[in-house]
C-alpha cells in the first residue's frame, strides 16, 4: 500500500484530498501543520507528502527544510498544494527541494495525476538506485573473489551468467590474443553456442565489424540484418579487455534479434571487463610463476646431484664464506682395488652400471653419519666429515661410514657377481687435521672442497690396502686418538710408523679391522 501524508490546516479541503485519495486506494494520513506532520512521519513512513505553505506553527517551507535536512526523510517526494502563486513563492519551494507545485483551487484529475507522476518518478528513481546498488555489489564481490582467487574461468562464467539473464543476448563469448599482433582465439563460450561458426580454442571468425575493438580499444555496438529482412537481424555488443595500454581480447554478446541488447548494458560491462582483465593476468602471471618454481625446483633437484645436499643448502643460503674457513675435521677416501683391471676386462657400460650400483652404498653410509660427500673420482670416493655442517667427533662418524661400506660388500658382491670373475674390495683411509673449507676455481666454474695435509695424508694411507692386504680400513694416529673414549669399539691393529709417499717423516697408522659392538 502506499502511504501519503496530508498536512493542511483548512479542514475542509483536506478533508476533500483524503476522500480523492482514499478513493483511489491510497492510506492517508492527515496533519494540521509541519510540526504535527514531523511528530508523525517517522512511524507513518509516507511515500509521498503533500503540503500546504500557510500554516500556524510551522508552514510548508519549514516542513520541507526539516525534511530535507534529515537522511531519514530527505528522499521522500513532497508536493505543494497551495493558494500562493506567485513567481518567487514557486521557485523558492522548487529550490529547497519540492517535487511539485499544485495551486488552489485544484480538481480531483489534476491531483491524481501530479501524485501519480511524482509516485512513478520515485519509483523509477528508486529501481535504479537498486539496479545501481545491485550492480556495485556485483562488482564488489567480484573485487573480494579476485584478491583471493585465481580462477579466471569463475570470474568469466560468473560474468556471463549475469549479463545474459540481465540482456536479450542468446550467446556470450571472450576472444584473447597471446600478443598484439596474433591471431585472437576463443577463449570462452556461454549460452546458446551451437549456431556460431566456432569453438573454444579456434581461431575467432566473427563478425570483421569487432575488430575495431581489439584494434581501437572501444566498446561497439553492431545492429545487423539480412536483405533488410528484421527476422534476420541480430545484435552484437563488444567491450575490449585491456592488458596494460593494449586491447589483447574483448567479451562479446550477441542476440537473436535487433535492438537485442541495451547499449547502457555497456557501461557495466566495461567494469567486468576490467576485472577480467586482472583476473586474466593475474592468472597469467601465477602460471608464469609456477612454470619458474618448477623450473627452479628442477635446477634445484639437479644441483644438489652434482654437489651434495649439505653444500647446496650452505650455498643456497649463502653461509660459505668467500676464501674459505679453517676447520678440523675428518677426511676419508674409498676406492676399489684392482678397479683398473676390472675395467680393462669388462665393458664400458657394465663398469659404469657397477659403480652406479655400489656409490650410492657408499654415499647412503656417509649421509648417515653426517658426512659430506665431496667429489668422486672414478672408482675413488672423498668424503668431508665436520663442514660444511659440523658433527660431533668428525673421527668417529668416518669409521662409523667405512665399517658400515666394509659391512654392505658380501651382499653387494652376491648381487653383482655372484662368485664370477670379480670380488668388490675397497681400500679406506681416513685422517684427521686442520683444513681450509671453501670454494676454488675460476669466474665461470667453482668447486667446494676442503684443503690441507690431512686430505692428501687420506689419500695416501689409503693406498696402503696394497701392501696390508689383509686390512682394508687404515686411519692415522691423529684419528686414532681423536676417538676418546670410543676407541675400545673397536678391533684395531697398530701398524706402527709407516713411511708414507711425499711425507718427510713416517707416520704412525692403525689398522680397523671390524666394530664390536655392531658385531654383538
Amino acid at each position: 500500500m502506499v502511504h501519503i501524508l496530508v498536512v493542511e490546516d483548512d479542514d475542509g479541503i483536506r478533508q476533500i484530498i483524503v476522500d480523492v485519495l482514499e478513493m483511489a486506494s491510497y492510506t492517508v494520513a492527515e496533519t494540521t501543520n509541519g510540526a504535527e506532520a514531523l511528530a508523525i512521519v517517522g512511524s507513518f513512513k509516507p511515500d509521498l507528502i503533500i503540503s500546504d505553505v500557510n500554516m500556524p506553527v510551522m508552514d510548508g517551507f519549514e516542513l520541507l527544510l526539516h525534511l530535507r535536512t534529515d537522511s531519514k526523510t530527505r528522499s521522500i517526494p513532497c508536493i505543494f498544494l497551495t493558494a500562493k502563486v506567485e513567481k518567487q513563492d514557486y521557485r523558492y519551494g522548487m529550490s529547497i527541494g519540492a517535487d511539485d507545485y499544485l495551486t488552489k483551487p485544484f480538481t480531483a484529475p489534476e491531483l491524481l495525476s501530479a501524485v501519480q507522476a511524482r509516485l512513478q518518478r520515485f519509483k523509477n528513481i528508486r529501481s535504479e538506485i537498486d539496479t545501481q546498488v545491485a550492480n556495485l555489489q556485483l562488482l564488489q564481490q567480484m573485487d573480494q573473489e579476485l584478491s583471493e582467487r585465481l580462477e579466471p574461468e569463475w570470474l568469466i562464467t560468473m560474468i556471463f551468467d549475469w549479463v545474459l539473464r540481465q540482456s536479450d543476448a542468446a550467446a556470450a563469448y571472450l576472444v584473447l590474443r597471446e600478443h598484439e599482433h596474433a591471431i585472437p582465439k576463443v577463449r570462452y563460450l556461454y549460452g546458446k553456442t551451437d549456431d556460431l561458426p566456432f569453438q573454444v580454442g579456434d581461431m575467432w571468425q566473427g563478425d570483421e565489424a569487432l575488430l575495431d575493438v581489439l584494434t581501437q580499444g572501444e566498446v561497439a555496438l553492431i545492429e545487423q540484418s539480412q536483405n533488410d529482412n528484421p527476422d534476420n537481424a541480430k545484435s552484437l555488443l563488444a567491450v575490449p579487455i585491456i592488458f596494460g595500454e593494449a586491447p589483447m581480447g574483448m567479451i562479446v554478446l550477441e542476440s537473436e534479434r535487433g535492438n537485442g541488447i541495451d547499449e547502457d548494458l555497456g557501461t557495466l560491462l566495461v567494469q567486468f571487463a576490467n576485472r577480467a582483465s586482472v583476473a586474466l593476468q593475474h592468472a597469467q602471471l601465477f602460471e608464469q610463476l609456477r612454470k619458474q618454481q618448477e623450473v627452479e625446483h628442477n635446477l634445484r633437484l639437479l644441483f644438489r646431484k652434482f654437489v651434495s645436499k649439505d653444500v647446496a643448502t650452505a650455498i643456497e643460503q649463502n653461509t660459505i664464506v668467500p676464501g674459505g674457513t679453517s676447520a678440523k675435521v675428518a677426511i676419508l677416501f674409498c676406492d676399489i682395488r684392482d678397479f683398473t683391471a676390472y675395467s680393462e676386462n669388462h665393458d664400458a657400460q657394465e663398469v659404469v652400471d657397477m659403480l652406479n650400483t655400489y656409490i650410492p652404498i657408499v654415499v647412503e653410509a656417509a649421509h648417515m653419519h653426517g658426512g659430506n660427500v665431496n667429489k668422486f673420482g672414478g672408482d675413488s670416493v672423498m668424503i668431508v666429515f665436520g663442514v660444511p655442517n659440523p658433527v660431533q667427533n668428525p673421527a668417529y662418524q668416518a669409521l662409523l661410514t667405512a665399517l658400515q661400506i666394509k659391512r654392505a660388500l658380501p651382499e653387494l658382491n652376491t648381487r653383482l657377481f655372484n662368485e664370477r670373475d670379480f670380488e668388490l674390495v675397497v681400500g679406506i683411509g681416513i685422517s684427521t687435521g686442520n683444513v681450509i673449507a671453501g670454494t676454488i676455481g675460476s669466474d665461470d666454474r667453482q668447486e667446494y672442497t676442503v684443503i690441507g695435509d690431512a686430505v692428501n695424508l687420506a689419500a695416501r694411507i689409503e693406498s696402503l690396502n696394497k701392501q696390508y692386504t689383509e686390512h682394508t680400513i687404515f686411519i692415522t694416529d691423529d684419528t686414532y686418538q681423536d676417538l676418546d673414549r670410543h676407541k675400545s669399539e673397536f678391533t684395531t691393529v697398530a701398524l706402527g710408523h709407516v713411511e708414507i709417499r711425499g711425507k718427510a717423516e713416517s707416520v704412525r697408522i692403525w689398522a680397523v679391522d671390524n666394530h664390536i659392538h655392531a658385531l654383538m
